[in-house]
């Protein structure tokens, strides 16, 4: 038998020993518990798709504005600037977009890290508080 395993026993037998108010309020801990593991996993599904969006879109603009350069200079020699410009502007839109998003990306992934450990932590609480059984 493992340890954790002899732990819980013990605290379920601690746990039908408590008088009713005292279970109460353990019951009242499980539920605001259980709330706050709830609201973590949903803050965390949601960073850690933001997290993906970002560096998805980093992927894509990164290859995008590897071939604009190319396709500019091309459009110059054909003798079309209004076309060289348009591809500019895209390039330098791109270019803030990159930089953005590699500043946004180290946050994201740093958020969705503590938001995990949080939740573990959060997790390991219930198990602790939870009785056997249940």
């Amino acid at each position: 038998m493992r340890f954790e395993q002899i732990v819980n026993r013990v605290e379920s037998r601690l746990f039908s020993l408590l008088p009713d108010e005292a279970r109460e309020e353990q019951a009242d801990e499980l539920t605001l518990l259980r709330a706050e593991v709830a609201n973590q996993q949903a803050e965390l599904s949601r960073a850690a798709a933001r997290r993906a969006e970002v560096a998805e879109r980093l992927e894509k603009n990164a290859a995008a504005a590897a071939l604009l350069p190319s396709q500019i200079e091309s459009s110059v020699r054909r003798g079309k600037a209004s076309q060289a410009m348009r591809q500019a502007l895209e390039l330098e839109g791109l270019r803030k977009q990159l930089e953005e998003d590699r500043a946004e990306l180290p946050r994201l992934e740093q958020a969705v890290w503590s938001l995990g450990f949080r939740l573990r932590q959060l997790r390991r609480e219930l198990s602790r508080l939870r009785a056997p059984g249940r």
